[in-house]
């Protein structure tokens, strides 16, 4: 392994726990809305993509780059399946199911071409899927009760990054669409959802975990457009762009999260 690759690796490692260090503050103090969005901002998932572009070639780079729309694709079925499973069940198992159907959808969508209009319809339909169901499910506005003990916060933190060092050694030895697959997997998520239903419950959980869903735009406007200029553009031009293109969506979608829930009822004359 090269110094360049090791560097790359510790970056993520701190990113990913800067992520679910932060997410679970914010959650505390402005609730899981805000926190959901804080989810899908792309601190861990542009620095894999900068050190990639450091050592891979453009072609190597847009592969993964639309491995990591199937992967968003397959981390919705991951949301909308701990969305079911943590109303009846505890915080372990509510991850462990939203794992399998993470692995599930991943799976399947292995088999899917690798091109970027298969790639971003897959998650188009995804995000349709499972913004329905969080309004079929009518989640309330949960208010966390504590804020979290920063010594185990971090902890919790520190393994969330040991995990992404893991899955990016892993990921670089075994091609572009493992690369993206393992990139994509939503372990700051995994993590985040698990330490607010310890620590909050369920309802505090879900409702961040279902906020992440158009949260996760940011990280799809990433993926889309570091796929569709990388290979014209080049990595040193075509990764601030997915840069930017990624802080406009989370811009929006934090603009959208101050909008009041419900429009007041109207008062009868």
């Amino acid at each position: 392994m090269s110094a360049l690759f090791l560097l790359g690796v510790l970056a993520r490692t701190a990113a990913t726990a800067a992520v679910v260090v932060a997410v679970a503050l914010i959650v505390a103090r402005a609730g899981p809305r805000i926190g959901g969005i804080a989810v899908g901002l792309p601190i861990v998932l542009a620095p894999g993509f900068l050190f990639l572009g450091l050592e891979q070639p453009p072609g190597f780079i847009a592969e993964a780059a639309i491995a990591v729309l199937y992967t968003l694709a397959a981390s919705l079925a991951f949301t909308a399946a701990y969305l079911l499973a943590a109303a009846r069940l505890g915080a372990v198992a509510s991850l462990a199911v939203a794992a399998l159907a993470w692995l599930a959808a991943g799976l399947a969508l292995t088999q899917a071409p690798r091109a970027l209009p298969p790639a971003l319809l897959a998650y188009g339909l995804a995000l349709a899927g499972a913004l329905l169901l969080g309004r079929k499910l009518r989640l309330s506005a949960a208010v966390a009760a504590s804020r979290p003990g920063k010594a185990a916060l971090a902890l919790r933190g520190l393994a969330a990054g040991l995990l992404v060092a893991l899955a990016t050694t892993l990921g670089a030895q075994w091609g572009p669409a493992a690369s993206g697959l393992l990139i994509g997997y939503p372990i700051g998520l995994s993590i985040v959802s698990l330490t607010l239903h310890q620590l909050h419950g369920a309802p505090v959980a879900r409702a961040t975990v279902a906020a992440a869903q158009p949260g996760m735009m940011s990280l799809a406007a990433f993926a889309l457009a570091m796929a569709g200029t990388v290979e014209a553009l080049g990595p040193a031009t075509a990764w601030p762009l997915a840069l930017l293109a990624s802080l406009a969506a989370s811009s929006l979608m934090l603009v959208l999260a101050r909008l009041p829930l419900q429009r007041p009822a109207r008062q009868q004359g």
